[in-house]
């Protein structure tokens, strides 16, 4: 070193440590950012849970109550997707209950929890790429989603929430599948989607 100050080389290091101290400060606060937004959406999914238990409309037809149908009913309001600019998704969000608990999907843009036991405090949120015909790995989310040629609903959806669309569309009352297939042609398909986990508590 000389009379100047901090030579070279203490410079330089001086220069790492504050780099590698900010980039430890931005891991952080991005880190605990995340985690609000995780724990937020947690938060909506058991807020969706108590809004349907009271209703005497839900489940009557089906074990699957979607986002949407809460929604039309005047239940709860349309929940802000933490991780995008929109809501989260009305058809891919849904709870299903068989008579003993509650289970609570609720996808919000690139993320999903999927199968929440309401009553657990655990939970886990996977990161989800969009649904394609073809599977890419071991661990692939998977459905059999179904399309209506010629009507109005557009796109490919899991069977009960394709029927509450159909439903509301044409403003018909049919209950299951079976009976749509009466009057239309319904293609299905098995459908693909890489899942990997983002969070659990």
């Amino acid at each position: 070193m000389n009379n100047k100050g901090l030579g070279k080389f203490e410079s330089l290091t001086m220069l790492v440590v504050i780099i590698a101290l900010l980039a430890g400060g931005l891991y952080l606060i991005l880190g605990m950012s995340n985690k609000t937004k995780y724990e937020a959406m947690n938060k909506s999914a058991l807020a969706f849970v108590d809004a349907v238990k009271g209703s005497d409309t839900a489940f009557i037809y089906s074990r699957d109550y979607f986002l949407a149908q809460a929604n039309d009913e005047g239940l709860i309001k349309p929940i802000k997707s933490q991780f995008s600019s929109g809501n989260c998704d009305d058809y891919e969000s849904k709870i299903n209950y068989d008579d003993t608990e509650y289970y609570v999907s609720l996808k919000c843009g690139e993320y999903l929890m999927k199968a929440r036991k309401a009553s657990d405090s655990k939970f886990k949120i996977y990161k989800v790429g969009e649904w394609k015909d073809s599977k890419s790995g071991a661990d692939d989310d998977q459905r059999v989603a179904y399309k209506c040629e010629g009507c109005e609903v557009e796109g490919y959806y899991e069977e009960a929430a394709f029927v509450y669309l159909y439903n509301k569309i044409n403003s018909t009352n049919f209950n299951n599948m079976n009976e749509i297939k009466a009057v239309e042609k319904i293609t299905s398909k098995e459908q693909f989607r890489t899942m990997e986990l983002a969070y659990e508590k």
